[in-house]
């Protein structure tokens, strides 16, 4: 993991990118960018770091062979809809510092980072080559922004904290809408369910399948 900084207005904010251990700068790499939950805000760059995709970049780095971007949200940036010039600073900083695969950049998301992530692929939709939300979606009257990059959600069925009955509210508004989504559901899942997708080789062979070629 590295750790670096971006500058936002008067703010310098830390954030951390996961680099596999053969990086190699002349030849091109997938990005994905994830978003962190709500309680993993702030401003030191490591606490997104410790639920989510976190754990299983420091378990299991051999399952992403790509550029891993975690921007931290500062509280008053992390707000439903809020944030996008923080993710902006650091995708700007990672494409800049690193040779990344502009026809492979990916997004996903954990718990109300999930409907971050949601947002910010709607709001470039013609960027990003797969979205991944896990356990937090957003209300389906943003569908119609959401059907032009394919969409792989997952969401467990006894989730107390985000019902699935809303990522099915959402899959369904996207479908209709012309969207490619799918929707996996796990069976007996909580919200904790992230450290079992982000590991989920089907979730990464779904992922680097896509491309915008």
């Amino acid at each position: 993991m590295h750790h670096r900084h971006v500058t936002v207005g008067v703010e310098r904010l830390c954030y951390t990118v996961f680099v596999p251990d053969d990086y190699d700068p002349s030849r091109e790499w997938p990005l994905l960018l994830y978003f962190h939950g709500l309680h993993q805000a702030g401003i030191d760059g490591l606490e997104p770091l410790d639920k989510g995709i976190g754990p299983v970049l420091r378990q299991l780095p051999e399952l992403y062979p790509c550029i891993v971007a975690i921007p931290q949200l500062p509280f008053q940036y992390s707000g439903f809809g809020k944030g996008h010039v923080v993710t902006d600073a650091v995708m700007d900083d990672v494409r800049n510092n690193f040779n990344i695969d502009d026809q492979r950049l990916y997004v996903t998301g954990a718990s109300s980072g999930s409907s971050r992530a949601l947002l910010y692929v709607a709001s470039k939709p013609d960027m990003f080559a797969a979205l991944i939300p896990a356990a937090g979606p957003v209300p389906p009257i943003f569908a119609p922004s959401l059907t032009q990059v394919p969409i792989l959600m997952y969401h467990g069925t006894h989730d107390a904290v985000a019902p699935i009955t809303d990522s099915r509210a959402l899959r369904n508004a996207i479908a209709q809408a012309g969207g490619d989504v799918e929707l996996r559901e796990i069976p007996g899942g909580t919200h904790e369910i992230f450290f079992g997708v982000y590991s989920d080789p089907g979730l990464i062979a779904w992922l680097f399948s896509k491309s915008l070629d």
